[in-house]
C-alpha cells in the first residue's frame, strides 16, 4: 500500500527545521521515504538535483502528467512523506485557494491513502514574519499593512492566514479525517504532544518521531532589542559571521532581519480579527479549544 503525507508548510512555522531535521532523519533511519527536499541539507529528491526539483514543482503547478523521475518512486512499505512550503506560498497568486485540486489530481492516481499536513502558528506571529520576509522593503508602517488587509477581509494573498478556510479546502478535496492540523506552538514547547500527531499523521511510532525531533531547531536566535532575528544566513554568510565574530569585528546582525517590535494593539488587532475563524477550526475539526487559547489563537 502506497502511503502519501503531504505537508504544505506556511513560512516560519518549523517547515524547513523540520524537513532538514525530522524528515531528512527519518529518512536515513529508514522510517520513511522522504520525497521532499531540505535545502540546508543540499537535498533535493532523488536525484539530489535542485534544477530539476524546481523544474519538477512548476511542472506540478502547471498540471502536468506525473513524473516520479525528480523527487523518486513511492515507496510501498514505508509512508511517503513530502514537504514543501512553496504549496502555500503559491496560493497568493490566485483568488481562490488552488493547492488541493492540483495536489490531488497530481498524486491520488499513484498512491492508495493521500494525508495533508499542516502546521499553523497563530497569526499574530505568522502575519508579521510575512510582513518582513516579502514588504518591509516596500510598506515602512506595519498597522498599514494590517488595516488594508484587514479591510479586504484578508482575501488575496492573506487568505492563507485564515486557517479555517485553507483546512476547509483540503478537506473538501482530500477528506476530513485525512487532513492533520498541527500546532508549530507544540513544536516550541510540547514536543510529546507534537510528536503523537505528527506520529498519527505518518504512520511512524511517535516515540521514533521524537527521538529524531532532537534535531530539529528554529531558525531563529535570542530576542535583541525586541526584536526576534528571523533571516537564517546562508552558508557563505554564516561562516563569514564565525569569522567575524573571532576577528571581533560584529557582522552578525548585518545577515539578519529582525522583526521590528510589535506593538500590543497590533496583536491584539490581529488576533481578534482571526478569533471567529480559528474558533470554527476548532470545532469543525475537533482541535482542543483549552489548547490553542493557551497558544493564544483565541
Amino acid at each position: 500500500m502506497k502511503r502519501l503525507l503531504l505537508h504544505v508548510g506556511y513560512p516560519k512555522s518549523a517547515s524547513t527545521s523540520l524537513q532538514n531535521g525530522l524528515f531528512l532523519g527519518l529518512h536515513k533511519a529508514g522510517a520513511i521515504n522522504f520525497l521532499g527536499r531540505a535545502f540546508e541539507s543540499d537535498f533535493y529528491g532523488e536525484k539530489q538535483s535542485k534544477g530539476l526539483y524546481k523544474i519538477w514543482f512548476d511542472h506540478v503547478l502547471a498540471s502536468g502528467p506525473y513524473q516520479a523521475n525528480p523527487i523518486g518512486e513511492l515507496s510501498k512499505c514505508l509512508p511517503n512523506v513530502l514537504s514543501e512550503g512553496l504549496f502555500m506560498m503559491n496560493e497568493r497568486r490566485h483568488e481562490r485557494i488552488i493547492g488541493p485540486a492540483v495536489l490531488h489530481k497530481y498524486f491520488t492516481p499513484h498512491a492508495d491513502k493521500v494525508g495533508v499536513l499542516i502546521v499553523i502558528r497563530k497569526q499574530q506571529d505568522l502575519i508579521p514574519s510575512y510582513y518582513v520576509q516579502n514588504y518591509r522593503r516596500f510598506e515602512n508602517v506595519f498597522s498599514d499593512f494590517l488595516t488594508r488587509h484587514k479591510s479586504e477581509d484578508w482575501k488575496g494573498e492573506t487568505k492563507i492566514f485564515n486557517f479555517h478556510e485553507v483546512a476547509k479546502a483540503y478537506a473538501a478535496v482530500f477528506g476530513k479525517d485525512d487532513v492533520h492540523i498541527v500546532f508549530f506552538e507544540d513544536f516550541v514547547r510540547n514536543r510529546s504532544r507534537f510528536s503523537e500527531q505528527l506520529g498519527c499523521a505518518m504512520g511512524v511510532d511517535p516515540a521514533v518521531v521524537q527521538s529524531h525531533l532532537g534535531d530539529g531547531h528554529l531558525n531563529e536566535a535570542p530576542k535583541k532589542a525586541n526584536a526576534v532575528m528571523v533571516r537564517k544566513p546562508s552558508k557563505f554568510s554564516g561562516r563569514l559571521t564565525k569569522i567575524s565574530e573571532k576577528l571581533g569585528l560584529g557582522l552578525a546582525d548585518f545577515f539578519q532581519v529582525p522583526l521590528p517590535p510589535i506593538a500590543d494593539k497590533e496583536r491584539a488587532f490581529i488576533q481578534e480579527s482571526f478569533r471567529d475563524s480559528n474558533l470554527r477550526l476548532a470545532e469543525d475539526f475537533a482541535l482542543d479549544k483549552q489548547t490553542m487559547q493557551s497558544h493564544g489563537y483565541f
